[in-house]
């Protein structure tokens, strides 16, 4: 995206651009809200089948993971567009800043709380660096429209609704596709899986449909769609 995002904020507006930002990052966070649900559901009877339960993590850490995963997205459309305004200048202390956090923390939590420490250590670098600071810079420098919280509050509002399906989808397959626990047989380890990837696949799609039917942002990202796909149907019928 980032060769497309630079050539419109060389020709557009910041306010143009804003606009399609939050479109974006509205089309991009419910893939991996539904990514992180399947991680959440999935990583145990995965490693059950993969490693066998000797090496299996305990759920608090692999809720850390999720998170992990979660925050990382929760950045990336906004990376494109600080990329692609060349920002590298006005971050130059980002990277090191997340360095240096990152590696002290993990140090010091990790003495007291082991691979868990190391998780929030990481989280924590993550998202105070990384995000926030990141997303102040390119509204400060490029943007410029003091829209900062507005963005940061789209971002709370996914968090929540991702949240609320991903415990959701966790109950209902810890009820109904529990089977990964004493799967010692390999058929009943891949049936689990390929359940739980049904429940989530199905809740997600229907939790966010029902969620942001009416939304600006869906009916924004549906506009979208449906003028890219009339213009490739001209272009295939000429």
């Amino acid at each position: 995206m980032v060769p497309s995002v630079g050539n419109s904020i060389a020709v557009e507006t910041p306010a143009k651009n804003y606009r399609d930002m939050r479109r974006f990052d509205f089309m991009y966070m419910l893939p991996a809200g539904w990514a992180t649900i399947c991680l959440l559901c999935l990583y145990q009877p995965f490693v059950m089948l993969w490693m066998g339960p000797q090496l299996m993590l305990g759920y608090p850490e692999v809720f850390g993971l999720c998170l992990y995963f979660y925050i990382l997205k929760m950045g990336d459309i906004r990376w494109v567009y600080f990329e692609a305004a060349g920002l590298w200048w006005q971050g130059r202390y980002v990277a090191v800043a997340e360095i240096i956090m990152n590696l002290v923390l993990n140090v010091l939590m990790a003495r007291y709380w082991g691979v868990m420490g190391i998780i929030v250590a990481t989280l924590l670098s993550l998202f105070f660096v990384n995000y926030i600071w990141s997303g102040w810079i390119l509204f400060r420098h490029y943007f410029c429209n003091n829209k900062l919280h507005e963005f940061f509050t789209d971002h709370l509002r996914y968090f929540a609704v991702t949240l609320c399906i991903a415990f959701l989808s966790f109950y209902m397959c810890e009820r109904f596709a529990p089977g990964y626990k004493e799967a010692g047989i390999l058929a009943e380890g891949l049936l689990a899986l390929l359940l739980r990837f049904i429940i989530c696949t199905g809740i997600s799609t229907v939790g966010y449909f029902l969620i942001y039917r009416k939304s600006e942002q869906y009916l924004g990202a549906r506009s979208w769609f449906l003028e890219r796909y009339s213009a490739f149907k001209d272009k295939q019928s000429k």
